[in-house]
């Protein structure tokens, strides 16, 4: 695809100092394994520094395997959705992949994927998973209202603590199920999109949470404006959000047409069953009685 103004994409990987470089190789190591398909600038990201020398370990790593990319070094800590807000007032990009410290590519021609779902005007964000997943609903999915004798009495008054925190709170800054939402961990957005998000600060994980599933979420404010969003496979295939729970992405299946990997689907892969079935539960309902 020739490059113009409307395709200039910056992929911009976070690196949270905190998780040393083992991820960060990971991830550099799936970079350099499969081709992007589209011309675009790596942009290292790096949250939670003190001191520049702290980042010279992972340029070493890129230098070496002579990849060219670009810095932008976030001295303190923050939330990766902070972060990323801070680098997209830094990049000049017409749309911005964003992956975080998990992610890792699992496909050929990745970014070449994204791209030609992007062309489409319609199409302001694009994830490589979505998930129907209440986070205000999960809570009572896990646990039940009743003493388990199972468990100690420390537990039992830490499990009721979290229903009457969700009942009473969680419920008025999340969707109940089903609530789509494309995930954060890999997510590409038109700049000028990411520009125009209204968000609270984030404070804290729960405030990233809200960002990314809660009533006024990432995936809702960009359709509110009248542009798409959309998760795509390891094909190039698009699925609409009323679609998602068929695609073999998300803790579905085996999950097998995958574009872009993280910690959240390798649980999935690595855990047993009934595990399985769990987890595709609180992401999808019951699949066997989706129309």
């Amino acid at each position: 695809m020739k490059k113009t103004e409307e395709n200039t994409v910056s992929v911009v990987h976070l690196i949270w100092l905190p998780f040393g470089t083992g991820l960060f190789n990971n991830f550099i190591s799936t970079y350099c394994k499969y081709n992007s398909g589209h011309p675009h600038e790596l942009v290292l990201l790096f949250n939670g520094v003190s001191e520049a020398e702290e980042i010279f370990e992972y340029i070493r790593v890129v230098e070496e395997k002579k990849i060219p990319y670009r810095t932008l070094i976030h001295y303190g800590s923050c939330q990766d959705l902070d972060a990323y807000f801070w680098a997209t007032d830094q990049l000049n990009s017409s749309w911005l992949l964003f992956l975080n410290s998990y992610s890792e590519i699992v496909a050929e021609g990745w970014l070449e994927k994204y791209m030609l779902i992007a062309t489409h005007r319609e199409i302001g964000l694009i994830g490589a998973t979505g998930s129907w997943q209440s986070y205000y609903r999960s809570v009572f999915i896990n646990n039940k209202w009743r003493w388990e004798g199972g468990q100690t009495f420390r537990e039992n008054i830490r499990k009721f603590k979290l229903l009457i925190k969700a009942l009473l709170y969680w419920r008025f800054l999340f969707p109940d199920f089903p609530n789509p939402h494309i995930r954060t961990n890999a997510f590409m957005i038109r700049r000028h999109l990411m520009n125009s998000m209204s968000r609270r600060a984030l404070k804290n994980k729960l405030d990233a949470y809200v960002f990314e599933s809660g009533y006024n979420n990432l995936t809702a404010q960009v359709v509110r404006k009248g542009m798409g969003a959309v998760v795509i496979d390891k094909w190039g295939r698009s699925y609409d959000k009323k679609e998602w729970a068929r695609s073999k992405l998300f803790w579905t299946e085996n999950q097998q047409d995958l574009l872009v990997s993280d910690n959240q689907t390798k649980k999935y892969e690595m855990a047993d069953e009934e595990t399985r079935r769990k987890l595709s539960y609180l992401a999808w309902g019951n699949r066997d009685r989706l129309p």
